[in-house]
């Protein structure tokens, strides 16, 4: 029985996630998961947004924040792992889900995806409300 529970599993799992911003938004998380940060140089361009302080911008930033604090990798990976909510025109994403409701305030970790190009890029990838 849990053999063809698999079978069935793998054969559907392409269907749940069968757009593109989908699939690379998976691939994003498994990079960031598994603190694989070279593989995810390629979705942080120069003005990628990381806080709110002079310097926190870009792959540099990224690299400096997520490979030296522990606390703020966790919470990230926490609201990464909630999923993506896309806009109406889907275009963009945000994670957690929560953030892109205008009825709640107060979300600590939350990052902005957008597609450009074919690509998924990061817009905003802020931890802790800094």
């Amino acid at each position: 029985m849990r053999i063809i529970l698999v079978c069935i599993t793998l054969l559907f799992s392409p269907c749940i996630f069968a757009n593109e911003f989908d699939w690379a938004y998976r691939g994003f998380l498994y990079s960031f998961e598994a603190r694989q940060f070279e593989d995810l140089e390629p979705f942080l361009a120069e003005n990628t947004l990381l806080g709110f302080g002079p310097g926190e911008v870009g792959y540099s930033a990224f690299l400096q924040k997520y490979e030296e604090d522990g606390a703020c990798f966790r919470k990230m990976l926490n609201v990464l792992q909630l999923g993506c909510r896309l806009n109406s025109e889907r275009n963009s994403c945000v994670a957690p889900p929560l953030a892109g409701d205008s009825d709640v305030i107060g979300i600590e970790a939350r990052a902005h995806f957008v597609f450009v190009d074919g690509n998924i890029r990061v817009s905003s990838f802020i931890c802790n409300g800094d």
